[in-house]
Formats: C-alpha cells, structure tokens, sequence
C-alpha cells in the first residue's frame, strides 16, 4: 500500500464512523507513523509503506474510529506552543482552560506567607487546575525545558 492509497483508507475509515476531522486525522496519523511532515506525504502519494508501519497506522485508524481522542492516539498535544506528552491518566488542555479557570471568583484571596529568608510577607494565590498552563508560563518566562 502506498501513502495515498494508506490516507484514502484511513479518512474513509473515520468518515464512515461519522468523525469530522477524518481527512485531518488520517493525515496527522501517517504523519506520525512515517515520521515525515505533510509536504513530503502529499509530493510523494506513490512511495510504499513497509508493512510494520502501516500496521501500526491501520491500528491508530481503527482506535480512531471508535471516537478514541486523537491526542491520546499520539501520546502527544499542543499548548500553548509546547508539547507535552499526554495519556488517559491526563485530561487534555485546551487553551480556553486557563480563561475558565481564572475568573476572580474562582481564586482564592491572596494568603501572607511569611519566610524567615525574605524581610516583607509573600502571597500566595491558589488557583486550581492549571498544571499545563502553569509549565507553559514557566518554560515560556524562564525559558528552560521541561521533560
């Protein structure tokens, strides 16, 4: 089987099982199992595909079309311009998340924090679920990475 004949498969595969992104989706699986960018799969339909390869990608298709999310296929998302590495065990950001998160009613009243190492009182904002927001402002202020 060759890429364009692989990326048919695949989007007929997902819009029989009524998936609105399948043409998308299709394309970002074969992106990843070839380990190629999208301008090298569409310049080059006719290249084969070993057979290891297109069995994992014929696997991820069909997972896919049991409304599998997408990210958690890849083990990958996007936020905030970083990736991270994401599973079931983890729910899956989105950049609305921090918005929602951060009305003034949902954070709590500055709490005086006092250290014997600075002279003035220090305070502390709880704000709850923000753990990707959180490493995405770190890594983007302090730029370091995070692994």
């Amino acid at each position: 089987m060759n890429y364009a004949q692989a990326f048919q498969w695949g989007q007929k595969k997902l819009t029989n099982s009524d998936i609105p992104t399948s043409r998308l989706d299709s394309l970002v699986l074969l992106e990843d199992n070839l380990n190629v960018d999208r301008a090298k799969i569409l310049a080059n339909l006719s290249t084969n595909i070993n057979l290891a390869v297109l069995t994992k990608y014929k696997s991820q298709i069909l997972k896919r079309s049991q409304h599998f999310p997408l990210a958690y296929i890849r083990q990958q998302t996007e936020f905030y311009g970083r990736n991270f590495f994401i599973d079931q065990r983890v729910l899956e950001p989105r950049p609305e998340s921090p918005k929602r998160s951060l009305p003034s009613s949902k954070i709590s009243k500055p709490i005086p924090f006092k250290t014997s190492s600075l002279p003035t009182p220090v305070k502390l904002i709880h704000i709850k679920s923000l753990g990707f927001f959180f490493l995405s402002l770190v890594n983007f202020f302090l730029n370091f990475t995070i692994s």
